[in-house]
């Protein structure tokens, strides 16, 4: 996702490096923007140790919050992943 072809409303949460800046729980109707964005940042056709899922999500967020990023991306769909979090991958949109 190029910056130019962001909507507007996921720029009030990025900063100037494109990283999340914080978690939008009091303003939700923004997270849906957050999930997509960082759903782009995932490898198609890659499984990833919870770990390493961590590690990438934190490579793009700015707060110290890796885990809530990753348990919403799952519970809403972005990705899957192994009953005993063994392994996470990218779902197609």
């Amino acid at each position: 996702m190029e910056t130019a072809e962001l909507p507007k409303e996921l720029h009030r949460v990025l900063d100037f490096n494109g990283k999340v800046e914080y978690y939008p729980t009091k303003k939700r109707f923004l997270l849906p923007f957050v999930w997509d964005y960082l759903h782009s940042k995932i490898d198609d056709n890659t499984h990833y140790s919870e770990a390493e899922m961590n590690s990438l999500i934190s490579s793009w967020i700015v707060f110290d919050d890796s885990e809530t990023v990753r348990l919403d991306l799952f519970d809403n769909g972005y990705i899957h992943g192994e009953t005993d979090g063994s392994k996470y991958w990218k779902v197609s949109k």
